[in-house]
C-alpha cells in the first residue's frame, strides 16, 4: 500500500472529524484549534462525543 495514500487517508479522517466538531460544539472546538488539537479529536471521538454534545447542551442553557 502506498505510504502516502494512507497519510493523506488519515489527514482526511482528521480534516472531517474536525469539521464535525466544529458544528457540533463550537466552543470546544476553538478551544483545541489554536494547538491544532482538533485534528487529533479523530483518534477519541466515538468515545468524547457524547461528552462534546453534552458540554454543548450545558453551555446553551448557560
Amino acid at each position: 500500500m502506498d505510504t502516502k495514500a494512507v497519510a493523506q487517508g488519515i489527514i482526511e479522517q482528521a480534516a472531517v472529524s474536525s469539521r464535525r466538531l466544529r458544528e457540533l460544539s463550537p466552543s470546544t472546538y476553538h478551544k483545541l484549534t489554536p494547538r491544532n488539537l482538533d485534528m487529533i479529536y479523530f483518534l477519541a471521538e466515538e468515545y468524547l462525543e457524547p461528552f462534546v454534545g453534552l458540554y454543548q447542551q450545558i453551555e446553551n442553557v448557560l
